[in-house]
């Protein structure tokens, strides 16, 4: 079945596939999708209703073979698929995969963990599918990539996912630093840097030498607008305790009508207004609503202490040297708070510098000044602080910026990737200005510019911003000797990515960075990747595979099946299994397919019933040899993927049983999901020797005409269970073996 867009489309296609002799179907792109999708899961729905009614056919005594053999010679039904077994077998990422979502206009980097916990209290609908916990979140929307464009953008989040995994999780690690953390089976996106073009394979099947591709540049998003404090205090406690006052002397010559206006439930004597020029918030609000009072917003400013408060402005305006100053926050700042007299709550804003740090600390100066904001500086050792008094400042700072409050949980505005270029590289500036390094090597031949943090979020922040100016960091994380937490290196290698950003750390160091420019041997480019139009590859270093992973796994299903994860690496979707996508699918469409979510749960069940199968047959597993035929998916195939045996080893191997096992094609590709976890027999023989039981679970050709006298000698015990049901009970018996088959009562 071949989906095409176009009659030039179909003619190659059918060029390509003439060879093959086989039925040869075109539809468009949607009828294929909906083909593979439907058959695969109609399957799926013949063999779960064949498990359900294999537990029936247990409970009541009746035969699964001879039911099922009576309908399949209905000719409305058809004998095939009709096998109880042990069921058939998702891809997701780990919980700590960061995400880059938006809700509205701006974008947040976030965990995907923190995600689905966030939406999920907000909305509070959560629809459960067997064990999968699934969001659908409305208005929610993931920077992605265009692969057709070779362009950033932005897809709606069709569902969030959450479910409990055990079982293999693949690490892929690349130059750079970048890492992504899948479940074995996860699609990941590969480029082919000979054929220039993008393909999809397992993470199990990503070798070192391959290439991960990272985002470069931004989608279209809304322009950063200024913030207007008013809207996001009407519910904030600061409501009752903030006052408000015009740049001029606008409250002094209200006129007496209005302010006989003013209940004195709100204020006792509104004609202190006219002498002080300022109101409570409060009162402003209600002036606001009865229409009452017109100031240009821009004009005012909120304080909470009368005498000689610290004003700060209503409306924050975006331009590049108020992003400079965030940036000084994020690399230099701090929040904290105290009590002061009569028990108030104090906020107090601080920025430290080294004390020769001149440039920035008269920069910080200027750019409190010009916004009006009052502060104090001060020296003490080799340590000069800027501090500002003042909880509206904080409230922005805080609560809607989410900026955050120490080094560790710091991170970008939810607009820095709204910003126009020049205060994109302002905010920028700003925190290399402060926790940034420029270090000379190769003799002061060369040099690199570094960031270091200990907020997670911030430096994936500030790897998207960098990389939204065609900027490609190396990152790595590093544990320092007696620290608590990880630190988070964001390097900038290469002259001509150190001339761009040249600016970054100021006049006074950008002229000794012009010096060792001027100095270097050569234009030295940067290693570790391939840089292309609106995207860089970087080559795989190594993989990590954990056999048995035991946590919980979380997917995001987007508009175009792509999101850009950790690091700005362009990744797939979680494949979903084909009943999964019919259900997401079918939820998208307005229908609720509660047939194939039963399906899912009955297939979730089998597996189960079959290990507890296996508990009764040996009374107990914990210490016992089980012998397993049959590693694969399905017979002919090394395929691991969604195979019942991995989770049946898993269980078996938790509870403390030895498992030797023999599958014909699919050894080595067991051993790259469960490790040493088994023995790899040789011989479908070897893998009896002293076993206390046999377990089938795929239906080779081989194990169905076993030398039988061979199997009962290598067997210290001549107990079978049977998942595939490929033997008669009555036979079994005669051969003097205990046979537990499925659906056979």
């Amino acid at each position: 079945v071949v989906g095409v867009a176009n009659k030039r489309a179909e003619t190659i296609m059918r060029e390509i596939y003439a060879p093959i002799d086989a039925p040869f179907i075109v539809t468009n792109v949607k009828s294929a999708e909906l083909i593979k999708h439907a058959s695969n899961s109609f399957l799926a729905m013949k063999i779960s209703f064949t498990n359900a009614l294999a537990r029936i056919c247990e409970l009541t005594g009746a035969n699964i073979d001879q039911v099922t053999h009576g309908m399949g010679l209905d000719a409305r039904i058809g004998s095939h698929f009709l096998q109880a077994g042990v069921g058939y077998g998702g891809s997701c990422f780990d919980g700590s995969e960061t995400t880059f979502t938006l809700n509205s206009e701006h974008v947040r980097a976030k965990s995907l963990s923190r995600l689905f916990e966030d939406i999920r209290n907000k909305t509070g609908k959560i629809k459960q599918q067997s064990v999968i916990d699934v969001l659908r979140p409305a208005m929610r929307r993931a920077l992605s990539f265009n692969i057709a464009t070779g362009e950033t953008s932005v897809q709606p989040i069709t569902a969030l996912t959450r479910r409990p995994y055990t079982g293999p999780l693949v690490t892929i690690h690349t130059k750079l630093g970048r890492a992504l953390r899948v479940t074995a089976d996860h699609p990941v996106i590969v480029f082919d840097p000979t054929q220039k073009a993008f393909s999809v394979q397992p993470a199990i099947n990503v070798r070192r030498g391959d290439r991960l591709a990272l985002a470069l540049g931004k989608p279209r998003l809304c322009a950063a607008r200024p913030i207007n404090l008013l809207p996001h205090l009407t519910n904030h406690p600061l409501r009752y305790q903030a006052w408000i006052r015009p740049r001029n002397n606008a409250f002094k010559h209200l006129p007496p009508a209005t302010l006989r206006t003013i209940p004195r439930t709100l204020m006792k004597y509104p004609y202190e207004i006219r002498h002080t020029n300022a109101m409570p918030l409060r009162v402003y609000y209600y002036l606001k609503e009865k229409q009452t009072l017109a100031l240009p917003r821009q004009h005012l400013q909120l304080f909470t202490v009368k005498g000689t408060p610290t004003y700060c402005p209503v409306i924050w305006p975006m331009t590049a040297e108020t992003c400079r100053l965030i940036g000084y926050y994020l690399s230099e700042g701090w929040l904290s708070q105290d009590t002061g007299r009569q028990g108030k709550i104090r906020d107090r804003i601080g920025f430290a510098f080294h004390k020769k740090e001149r440039e920035y600390i008269a920069d910080v100066h200027r750019l409190l000044s010009r916004l009006g904001i009052k502060h104090d500086i001060s020296t003490r050792a080799q340590v000069t602080k800027i501090l500002v008094s003042s909880r509206p400042l904080a409230v922005l700072f805080r609560d809607i910026l989410e900026l955050g409050t120490n080094s560790n949980n710091k991170q970008l505005p939810p607009f820095a990737l709204n910003l126009p270029k020049k205060s994109r590289r302002a905010l920028l500036q700003g925190l290399f200005s402060g926790d940034g390094t420029v270090t000379p090597v190769n003799q002061r031949k060369n040099l690199y510019f570094e960031y270091a943090t200990t907020s997670k979020l911030l430096a994936e922040g500030i790897v998207m911003l960098l990389q939204s100016l065609h900027i490609v960091p190396a990152t790595q994380t590093k544990w320092m000797n007696k620290s608590t937490r990880p630190a988070y290196h964001i390097r900038i290698n290469g002259t001509r990515q150190i001339r761009q950003l040249r600016y970054l750390f100021g006049i006074k160091r950008q002229h000794v960075i012009d010096v060792l420019l001027a100095k270097a041997q050569r234009n030295i480019a940067p290693t570790g990747y391939q840089r292309y139009k609106n995207f860089a590859t970087v080559q795989v270093t190594n993989t990590e595979l954990i056999p048995r992973y035991t946590s919980t796994v979380y997917s995001m299903e987007t508009g175009n099946g792509i999101l850009l994860g950790s690091g700005g690496l362009i990744t797939h979707n979680c494949f979903p299994k084909d009943v999964a996508a019919f259900i997401n699918i079918s939820h998208q469409l307005g229908y609720d397919f509660n047939l194939l979510k039963e399906v899912e749960r009955v297939n979730t069940d089998a597996k189960k019933l079959f290990l507890a199968k296996i508990e009764r047959a040996l009374w107990v597993t914990k210490g016992k040899t089980i012998a397993l035929w049959g590693l694969a998916f399905k017979p002919n195939t090394d395929d691991m993927r969604n195979a019942p045996s991995i989770d049946i080893i898993n269980a078996l191997h938790d509870d403390g049983a030895a498992i030797q096992a023999y599958d014909p094609q699919a050894k080595e590709s067991a051993r790259a999901v469960l490790g040493r976890k088994i023995k790899y027999a040789k011989t479908m023989y070897d893998a009896l020797r002293g076993a206390d039981a046999l377990v089938i679970i795929t239906d080779w050709d081989e194990f169905k005409s076993p030398n039988w006298t061979k199997v009962q000698r290598l067997l210290h015990s001549p107990i079978i269970i049977d998942g595939r049901n490929l033997y008669r009970p009555k036979d079994m018996e005669k051969r003097g073996f205990v046979y537990h088959s499925v659906g056979r009562g």
